[in-house]
């Protein structure tokens, strides 16, 4: 019984994690997500950044040096998306197809590490999608609680 209350963290957390949203571009990470990460370790607040400016230069199609110019120059995902002649509903799409991938592959090591079964991945990867599809765009899920996409229409 003591193991599985070390389970339960770890899964409960990760599952938060998948949940997590959208939030506005406003915030004090100018865009990379680091607001939440304030008071973090040197090193995991670089590799969060660095992680973000990869995943954003990859949805917009642009290299990280880029997309890192980009941010420096004060500019949000939205902002260089119109200047790359990707409209609101194209950029919607791409995030939305990064965030479903992200969620299975993180349901799936859930499952094979034996902390959730299959069938309870996929019903948790159908009722994200669900509520995904409820959802405004850029309003986030969790209240405004995510990893750092950033994005209003």
């Amino acid at each position: 019984m003591k193991n599985k209350k070390y389970l339960v963290l770890p899964a409960f957390a990760l599952v938060a994690l998948l949940g997590a949203g959208v939030v506005s571009a406003k915030g004090m990470g100018g865009g990379m997500g680091l607001e939440f990460i304030k008071n973090s370790d040197p090193v995991v607040v670089a590799e969060h950044f660095n992680s973000n400016l990869l995943e954003k230069a990859n949805i917009l199609g642009i290299s990280v040096d880029q997309m890192k110019t980009k941010w420096a120059e004060g500019k949000n995902v939205k902002e260089i998306a119109l200047e790359l002649g990707i409209d609101q509903n194209q950029l919607h799409e791409k995030m939305q197809l990064l965030r479903q991938e992200q969620m299975k592959n993180n349901l799936q090591n859930l499952v094979s590490q034996g902390i959730i079964t299959q069938a309870q991945a996929d019903s948790r990867l159908e009722f994200m999608k669900t509520k995904e599809s409820n959802n405004k765009f850029g309003e986030g899920r969790m209240g405004g609680m995510g990893r750092g996409m950033h994005y209003n229409k």
